[in-house]
């Protein structure tokens, strides 16, 4: 009678169940945490963007409210009548809005006023903001994940 030869180690390491479902679970798990980290971060920079655009259309309402004063600004004002505009009434509105301080988390916003050279056609004044967006924060910088440049832009009519 013939006896089978023992199997060698690999063998039955390859041909064993037990723990089969914890390595399963292990990778659905792993999976399954991208996935919400993912639609997380996403989620995140969406809000980021929304909320530029909020901060640059307020302050788009703010210079066609106040528009007047980009024509006649008062006369203790030494500076453009965009400035004035800008750092009178625009500026505050677009820091108001914006979810963060931009001095401290790389936010740039600047402005730029047109003059009408048309007398039927309006000046224009365009606010614009851009924002380094890196998944994860700090962590994603650990991670060198890269990142992307949110950017929001209103130009007003200034009647």
């Amino acid at each position: 009678m013939m006896t089978a030869a023992p199997l060698s180690w690999s063998r039955r390491f390859a041909r064993a169940r037990e723990g089969a479902t914890a390595v399963e679970m292990a990778v659905v798990i792993l999976l399954f945490l991208f996935i919400i980290y993912a639609i997380f971060q996403f989620s995140m920079a969406m809000w980021m963007w929304n909320s530029l655009m909020l901060a640059v259309e307020e302050g788009g309402r703010a210079a066609m409210i106040h528009s007047t004063d980009y024509y006649s600004p008062p006369s203790s004002w030494t500076g453009t009548g965009c400035d004035y505009l800008w750092n009178t009434y625009v500026q505050p509105i677009v820091a108001y809005n914006l979810p963060v301080n931009w001095s401290d988390h790389g936010l740039t916003v600047d402005h730029v006023c047109t003059p009408s050279t048309n007398p039927t056609s309006l000046s224009t004044m365009t606010i614009a903001i851009t924002y380094d967006w890196l998944p994860g924060g700090s962590f994603g910088a650990g991670m060198n994940i890269p990142g992307f440049t949110l950017t929001g832009a209103y130009t007003a009519p200034l009647d």
